[in-house]
């Protein structure tokens, strides 16, 4: 049931169609998605729809130089970690994106860690869904190790990862620990943004998370 869908060639341009393989319902729905983020439609969902790492590439190629979306949700679109990439580098472009639900997906340590720069270093992200994929602790600590940087986000979804850890029996735990790193500094960037934007520069400034701040995740 899969056929080839469009044309073009590469990994996809965004003139010509999608190139590779996928479903023609996923086709379709990147197509959609591409027409409303050119007609300058503010929030974009493509949920529960197979459009993998092709369709998610195509995507980010426009919301790298798109000006208008502020909410992308792509929850359980089959993306792995090249989608991933692609969309990290479209938000080293993109000023405009608040929120992005990337949940249920197939995201291992490389899409993660390029995340982490990207929380590092975006103005504009308030809500950043990573829930349920496939990382294991170092790329959580990366993105934890970032976010002193970042005064935007308000929302972070780390949690309920398929943890392919050989650590997974202490994931609890690890959790547990994640929730106590993270949300004083969430909280800092929704209710005090001066501050906020303080911590972060002083924190890009020494290039590195404060060891008594950043949580043990195992050794």
């Amino acid at each position: 049931d899969r056929q080839p869908a469009g044309g073009g060639g590469g990994d996809g341009g965004t003139s010509g169609g999608i190139s590779g393989y996928c479903t023609l319902a996923a086709a379709a729905e990147v197509e959609r998605a591409l027409t409303a983020m050119r007609s300058g439609e503010r929030h974009v969902l493509v949920n529960k729809v197979g459009i993998s790492d092709t369709g998610a590439a195509l995507l980010a190629a426009e919301l790298r130089t798109n000006a208008t979306l502020e909410t992308l949700e792509l929850q359980y679109c089959r993306i792995r970690d090249y989608g991933m990439v692609r969309l990290a580098d479209a938000l080293h472009h993109n000023s405009t994106l608040r929120r992005l639900d990337v949940g249920g997906n197939q995201i291992g340590e490389e899409g993660l860690v390029q995340f982490a720069d990207v929380v590092r270093t975006n103005a504009s992200l308030q809500v950043l869904k990573l829930y349920t994929n496939r990382v294991h602790i170092d790329g959580l600590r990366q993105v934890l190790e970032a976010l002193p940087c970042n005064a935007t986000l308000w929302q972070l979804e780390l949690l309920f990862f398929e943890q392919k850890d050989p650590r997974a029996p202490r994931y609890h735990w690890i959790a547990g620990e994640i929730e106590g790193a993270v949300q004083p500094i969430l909280s800092q960037n929704q209710h005090a943004p001066m501050a906020a934007a303080a911590r972060a520069a002083e924190a890009r400034a020494a290039g590195a998370m404060p060891a008594a701040e950043s949580p043990s995740l195992g050794g």
